[in-house]
């Protein structure tokens, strides 16, 4: 009863003193001292509003402030990894962990190019500003690093019913962590580079050269300890809370971060690719205005690099293949080239160990269109197995009149096998063999070449392929025993139709002869065979003219042709 007395003494003083100024005010200001009243009240309701406000803020600052939680978890000396801190702080350092990530790479750009002085320098401005980000981020794995030793557990073997217990042993949350993840959160936060930028330059001998070293090979090492504890980090935070972010909005920001830091990489190595074609197109540019080299050769080297660079896209493929181990070098050289070397009649029934030797000095190399790989009367210098294209040889004995021999060559054929007797004549010289063709390739070709020496140098390591069977495989398939061949074939139609021709004209000599004969003993009149003879004269004369005028090719025939090729000679493998 009292409470409501004194609740409604309490309103009634509140209105009553509210109600003293229109008392006191006229009656022609009634309209005003209302307009007042309500301006004072709703000052008053806002002012209250404003109280009100600041304390729930205050109270939620307590409640959700670091110091408070810190404070209140330390008071217990173990924070507890269920806890709202932890989750909170897990998923700022998951995000610290993927900025420092993609922060290092900024060390790799303070070594520059000094222009003026044409020198390697180091940008003072890039040195500062990678510093800074960098120690700024190596203070979240510093704090994390003390959480860590503060961080409780849950004991496997309690993990029966419900939570577990937690274990808030010092010694042993210690002995955990050293044991797990300590290392690899040591090795990531060592500022070496920061050491490296600053210590190095002052020594002495070339600093910005040891400096660009250095940074390479301290960047790359921190960067693989700094990547494997994201993942780790990442999956605690997922299965404690189901979630990284709280919104949609922050999980496409982090998603999207991800692909961009993940694309850098891709970016990164492409252009760099790109970049070092480009570099060398501008030096090729600049050699051939040096040398000041005509329009044609410039488009033939240009197409060439273009080539060259669709193949292998920039990727030297002889020195990645010399830098693997021997027998997977010679796996990937078998695959490559056995089947190319097995079209060759002549190391058809050679055994895998030669082989194998073969494969391994095979050397990949490009033509492109209209190029000319040999021409007649060169050195052979190499064996070439197509791969891919068509080119066309051209035999023309020499440049002489009326002799001309052509053939097209695809993908498996190969050509020089002028090497081959050359390299397996234990009798010959020094000097290359010439080459009795031209080889010309009419579109863009990419075969294996085996050279000269190489040949050489199997053929002497390995006798037993210096064999009898060779030499008829010789003669069947080489392509210069079977032009030789047909050359040889053509003089012989040709001599034997120059004896047919002769033959033909001695008989009708012979024929006509004898009717002069006939003819002077049966006719009385000596005019009469005086005209018959003279008559037969001719005749016989215009035979012999046209049968001279027709045998003349033949007679030219042997200075047209080709030379034999040489034969191996084993006689000395057989002795």
């Amino acid at each position: 009863m009292n409470f409501h007395q004194e609740k409604f003494v309490r309103f009634q003083d509140w209105t009553s003193e509210k109600k003293v100024e229109p008392l006191y005010s006229p009656d022609d200001e009634i309209h005003a001292g209302k307009f007042r009243r309500t301006i004072h009240s709703v000052s008053m309701k806002f002012q209250r509003g404003l109280e009100s406000g600041s304390e729930r803020i205050k109270k939620s600052w307590k409640s959700y402030s670091f110091d408070g939680v810190i404070a209140k978890s330390f008071g217990s000396r173990i924070l507890d990894p269920q806890g709202p801190f932890l989750q909170k702080w897990n998923k700022i350092f998951v995000l610290a962990c993927l900025i420092a990530v993609s922060l290092d790479p900024l060390f790799f750009y303070i070594p520059v190019i000094d222009d003026k002085n044409k020198c390697l320098d180091l940008d003072r401005k890039m040195k500062i500003t990678a510093s800074v980000l960098r120690s700024f981020t190596d203070i979240f794995y510093i704090v994390h690093i003390i959480f860590q030793f503060r961080t409780g557990f849950v004991a496997p073997s309690s993990r029966v019913f419900g939570r577990g217990v937690l274990v808030e042993d010092a010694w042993s949350i210690a002995r955990r962590y050293l044991s797990s993840y300590f290392l690899i959160d040591i090795l990531a936060v060592l500022p070496l580079p920061q050491v490296v930028i600053i210590f190095i330059p002052k020594l002495g001998g070339s600093k910005s050269l040891n400096t660009k070293n250095l940074l390479k090979f301290i960047v790359l090492f921190q960067y693989v300890p700094r990547v494997i504890r994201i993942y780790p980090l990442y999956r605690e935070v997922t299965r404690a809370s189901g979630i990284l972010t709280e919104t949609a909005w922050a999980g496409a920001a982090f998603n999207l971060f991800l692909y961009m830091l993940a694309s850098h990489t891709y970016l990164q190595s492409t252009t760099t690719r790109l970049e070092e074609m480009r570099v060398k197109r501008r030096d090729a540019e600049q050699w051939m205005s040096h040398r000041l080299l005509p329009e044609n050769l410039r488009e033939r080297i240009r197409r060439y690099e273009q080539y060259k660079w669709q193949e292998t896209r920039g990727v030297d493929e002889e020195n990645l293949i010399c830098n693997l181990p021997k027998d997977l070098r010679r796996d990937i050289k078998r695959h490559l080239c056995l089947a190319l070397l097995m079209r060759v009649p002549m190391f058809e029934k050679m055994d895998e160990q030669l082989l194998d030797a073969m494969c391994d000095r095979l050397k990949p190399v490009l033509y492109t269109e209209e190029s000319y790989i040999v021409r007649e009367g060169d050195p052979v210098d190499e064996m070439l197995f197509i791969m891919r294209g068509r080119l066309l040889t051209m035999t023309t004995n020499g440049g002489r009149t009326g002799f001309f021999n052509s053939e097209y060559l695809k993908a498996g054929d190969f050509c020089g096998e002028e090497l081959l007797t050359w390299a397996l004549d234990p009798h010959s010289s020094s000097n290359l063999p010439i080459s009795t063709r031209t080889v010309q390739a009419l579109s863009e070709v990419e075969a294996f070449a085996l050279k000269a020496d190489d040949l050489k140098f199997v053929a002497s390591q390995f006798r037993r392929l210096h064999s009898k069977q060779l030499r008829h495989t010789f003669r069947l398939y080489s392509q210069q025993w079977r032009t030789w061949a047909a050359c040889f074939i053509q003089a012989a139609w040709r001599r034997h139709c120059k004896k047919k021709l002769e033959t033909s004209l001695l008989e009708e000599e012979n024929r006509l002869q004898d009717a002069l004969a006939k003819a002077g003993a049966s006719s009385p009149s000596l005019g009469a065979t005086i005209y018959a003879s003279r008559f037969a004269a001719n005749i016989l004369r215009t035979i012999r003219r046209s049968g001279t005028r027709k045998a003349r090719v033949p007679e030219r025939l042997p200075a047209m042709l080709l030379q034999k090729p040489a034969e191996p000679d084993f006689t000395a493998e057989e002795q």
